[in-house]
């Protein structure tokens, strides 16, 4: 539970390695949602940033049995912050999960959209996960440079899903806390950002930003767009804006994007 953070991406990437199931939380969900969603997968740790604090100490009392808590970045409410963990159990000694063999073990859990009724939850297991990774990679345009992947949007959605799929091909990951359109201009021309996901809405807000012309994208490769529909008007100025390098992407959860 927590905005894009690299200690986040540890944890997740972590916690895959170790043959966990990772079931990311929604910070822009309201606490009931958070806690009904926590209510269902039933954690065994529960990994949160010092900025959802409040909600955590509200979930807190609802989840039975209790999960072990560890606070990403502080000492949070009284839990242990996770570099203290790390150094305080570096001496213990585990099997690594099987990463390369039960196709149908689980490895990342989400809700669906609710579009068709209350959310479910939806269990993605390795075989799903690698299918779509193997996919998105082969749509990603990374010869002839050093990939550079600007994350903006959460990484507990889609975005996270093109991040994974972006380090399979060595890219280096540039984290956002939110969207900003000023400050994601600015990290595209500092960082050389090559490739990008975002939703309709954010697109939008680049193309409307008073700085879109201050600043050089010419290192720009791909901007994939997802999880709303996009209109036909903004997606032509994005084109004429930042080049034929659009992608809309159309998916769903229960196939693993």
């Amino acid at each position: 539970i927590s905005p894009n953070h690299h200690q986040a991406l540890t944890c997740t990437l972590g916690a895959m390695r170790a043959g966990v199931a990772v079931a990311p939380v929604h910070t822009t969900d309201d606490t009931r949602a958070k806690a009904a969603f926590l209510g269902e997968v039933r954690p065994d740790w529960i990994f949160y940033h010092s900025s959802m604090a409040a909600d955590m100490r509200a979930i807190q009392p609802e989840l039975s049995p209790a999960p072990r808590w560890v606070c990403l970045d502080d000492a949070g409410l009284g839990d242990p912050a996770l570099d203290d963990l790390l150094t305080s159990e570096a001496d213990t000694t585990a099997d690594w999960g099987d990463v390369y063999g039960n196709p149908e073990h689980p490895v990342y859990i989400r809700k669906t959209s609710g579009t068709t009724g209350a959310p479910k939850l939806l269990i993605n297991d390795v075989g799903s996960f690698a299918v779509v990774h193997t996919a998105v990679r082969h749509k990603l345009d990374c010869r002839g440079c050093d990939p550079v992947c600007l994350v903006a949007a959460p990484l507990s959605h889609a975005a996270g899903v093109h991040a994974f799929s972006m380090l399979t091909l060595g890219a280096t990951l540039v984290l956002l806390p939110e969207f900003d359109a000023s400050e994601v201009l600015r990290c595209i021309e500092r960082c050389r950002v090559t490739h990008t996901w975002l939703p309709p809405t954010a697109l939008y807000l680049l193309l409307s930003s008073p700085d879109l012309h201050e600043h050089d994208h010419s290192s720009l490769r791909s901007i994939v767009l997802g999880a709303a529909a996009v209109s036909p008007a903004r997606l032509r100025e994005a084109v004429d804006t930042f080049g034929p390098i659009i992608a809309v992407n159309y998916a769903q959860i229960e196939g693993g994007f």
